[in-house]
Parts: structure tokens; sequence; C-alpha cells
């Protein structure tokens, strides 16, 4: 791997999605120079989670926060 500096010239990422499944997903990203040297790599796994479902925990915290007149920093501990 190298350091880039202002001198490196243009750099590209280049990423790819490894896997899709239900739960998890995982990518991996590469930057490149125009001569394709290396200059970083990175890897990552997601969780994949249910967008409506996690808008019903929210709505319901905020409800309780409501009902007993809690504030927005209780709000933020109920839906961690």
């Amino acid at each position: 791997m190298r350091s880039a500096s202002h001198k490196t010239g243009l750099l590209r990422a280049i990423v790819s999605v490894v896997h899709v499944g239900r739960q998890m997903a995982t990518a991996e990203a590469r930057v490149e120079d125009e001569k394709g040297k290396l200059y970083a790599h990175a890897t990552t796994t997601c969780f994949v989670f249910d967008v409506r479902g996690w808008l019903e925990i929210q709505a319901s915290a905020f409800r309780l926060c409501q009902k007993n007149q809690l504030g927005e920093s209780h709000l933020r501990l109920l839906v961690r």
C-alpha cells in the first residue's frame, strides 16, 4: 500500500458487493491510481434491519416518552 498526496494524481475507488443476504451484507473497496497501483483497501459487514419494524420501535419509544414526560435524552436511550 502507498500513501497518497496532492502529487499522486487521480485516484479511483472500486466498490463491489460481495454478498447480500436476508440479514447480512458484505462489500469490499479498493483505491487505485490510473496505473492500477493499490493505495487502500477495505471490507465491511453490515447487518440488514427491517426499517418498518425499526420505525415502529421508534414510534413506541416516542409515545412512551411523551406519556411519561421524558426528554429527548431518554428517547435516545430507549431506541439504542
